[in-house]
């Protein structure tokens, strides 16, 4: 007779995955990114350019807290207001609004798009903050069930887009418009 091997023990591997499994998210959630990390140290450097790296830490705030994202973007409000920087100014009042947006504040992010966008006299000038600031307006008009108006930024933003021969803008206009046509 052939001798027989003993079976796998299958409860200690799944603890063992299920261990791994949990001491992996602890450190993915309670972690930012490298980048992120070293744009902080950066802020702390008196010889770095505070605006800009605070500009550079708002881009990316889908990766951090909604509540630090805003305080970066405030500082660079102050910052810009300080040196009367107007493209600069209407950038930190866009991430204030993206803020507000992903705090399930879109009425707020909405009035702060419609000031924003109310003092611009010429989109060929400040095209970039213009884009941003349109596509948060179309989200939260979205979000807030108003799609007739929705639509109607799209249709804004994508003749914008033409005019200004730029192509990330006219990708979100065709896909806020596909979206709000659902």
């Amino acid at each position: 007779p052939v001798p027989l091997k003993r079976p796998i023990s299958y409860p200690k591997y799944v603890i063992i995955f299920f261990f791994s499994i949990i001491i992996i998210s602890f450190q993915v959630a309670f972690s930012q990114t490298a980048e992120i990390d070293s744009l902080k140290k950066a802020l702390a450097n008196p010889h770095n350019d505070e605006l800009a790296t605070l500009f550079e830490l708002c881009k990316h705030n889908s990766s951090m807290n909604a509540d630090t994202a805003l305080v970066y973007a405030k500082r660079a409000l102050q910052i810009s207001t300080a040196r009367h920087n107007f493209t600069g100014r209407l950038t930190a009042e866009f991430y204030i609004a993206e803020c507000d947006n992903m705090k399930g504040r879109a009425d707020s992010c909405l009035v702060l798009c419609n000031s924003a966008l109310r003092e611009i006299q010429s989109t060929d000038k400040s095209y970039p903050v213009y884009r941003d600031l349109i596509w948060n307006k179309i989200v939260s008009l979205t979000k807030l069930r108003k799609i007739k108006e929705s639509i109607n930024e799209c249709y804004n933003l994508l003749s914008s887009a033409e005019r200004n021969n730029d192509i990330p803008g006219r990708v979100i206009a065709h896909n806020c418009l596909g979206l709000n046509n659902n």
